[in-house]
Order: structure tokens, then C-alpha cells, then sequence
């Protein structure tokens, strides 16, 4: 039994959103955010990304640079911005070939292009955790327990993303699973016939 015109439209449309989380986690500003209070109100909040940080000032104004022009109390920013802007794109490479190898299944040998887009969708799931892993572990403002930050939307992108790619993984694997049951069935129907 091939994979059903429903199941192909829920690959498709979840390799799609695979691509639009690993974009918008990957240029997103804010992996991690920390608001700044006087008094009780609110007076700046300064969000910290992949590519750059950004320092919001009672809503009016905005400046942003380059997340590696680290202040010094922050200490070295280190390699593991350079590995998380990495695993970043790769996870971006991965997500766009697994969306060419679903594409690709509905017109050319599903089987071959089912197998390269259950790895690529794997490796996607992989390279967006290890870089939430990296940027958690090894991002100053995380490792500051009196630092009150929170993650920001960047970053629930991110994890979002590591779920869309383990759920295409486990539809292309329901799929392979039923294509590899079907042959099984044909190849006994033409032994019995035979």
C-alpha cells in the first residue's frame, strides 16, 4: 500500500514547517532574553541571539550589535557561538533536503527518496539539538544564576523544530514501514500465483 494522498499531504506540509523553524530559529534575535526593572518597572530588556544582541529601551528606542562584540564582564564568547551558528545551518541544509526528498517522492522512486529524507529530517532534529545543548550550556547570560533571563521565541522555535523533525522522521519511517509491507505482499501474492 503506498503512503495515502493524506499522509503524503502531512510529509509535505511538516517538511515545510521544518524549513520555516529552522529559518526563523536560525535569524531570530531572541534565544534568550533578560528584561532590566528599576523599581518595579520595567526599563530596558536586552535579547541575545545567535548573530546579535539587542538592548530595547522603554519600548522607544533599539540598538543592536554583533553578538561576538561581547562586553568583558560577560567574558569570552568563546567557540560555541561559532558551533551553534554551525549546527544552525546545517540544520537549515537538512531541512531543505528533506523537503526536495518528499518532493521528489511524489514524482520520482519513492522508496530512494523516502530513506534520504528520513535521514536528512534525523540529522535536522540533530543538528537543531545540538545546538540548543551548545548555546544553553556555554551562553554567559544561562550560567548566571541571579540573572533572571528567560528564552525567547528564537529558542522555542528552535525546540519546536527538533519536534517537527523526530515527527516527519517518524511519519517517513510509518511510511517506509508500509511500502516495505506492501512489497512483501506482492512478492507473496506472485509466489503463490506462480
Amino acid at each position: 500500500m503506498k503512503p495515502s494522498n493524506f499522509l503524503k499531504l502531512c510529509i509535505v506540509m511538516l517538511s515545510a514547517l521544518l524549513i520555516v523553524c529552522s529559518l526563523l530559529s536560525t535569524t531570530g534575535s531572541e534565544w534568550v532574553k533578560l528584561p532590566e526593572t528599576l523599581n518595579g518597572k520595567l526599563i530596558n530588556v536586552i535579547t541575545d541571539g545567535i548573530w546579535s544582541e539587542c538592548t530595547y529601551v522603554e519600548a522607544n528606542e533599539y540598538t543592536c550589535r554583533d553578538v561576538m562584540d561581547q562586553p568583558a564582564w560577560m567574558g569570552s564568547i568563546g567557540d560555541w557561538i561559532l558551533f551553534t551558528r554551525a549546527f544552525m545551518v546545517l540544520s537549515i541544509l537538512s531541512s531543505v533536503t528533506t523537503i526536495i526528498c518528499v518532493i521528489l517522492s511524489l514524482i520520482w522512486k519513492p522508496r530512494i527518496s523516502y530513506y534520504m529524507a528520513t535521514m536528512a529530517s534525523l540529522f535536522t532534529g540533530i543538528f537543531l539539538t545540538c545546538a540548543l545543548i551548545i548555546f544553553h550550556e556555554e551562553n554567559g547570560w544561562t550560567q548566571r544564576e541571579r540573572m533572571a533571563y528567560s528564552h525567547g521565541w528564537s529558542f522555542h522555535i528552535a525546540i519546536v523544530g527538533v519536534v517537527n523533525a523526530l515527527l516527519v522522521f517518524f511519519i517517513l519511517l510509518f511510511a517506509i514501514y508500509n511500502d516495505y509491507k506492501e512489497s512483501q505482499h506482492n512478492e507473496s501474492l506472485k509466489n503463490e500465483n506462480a
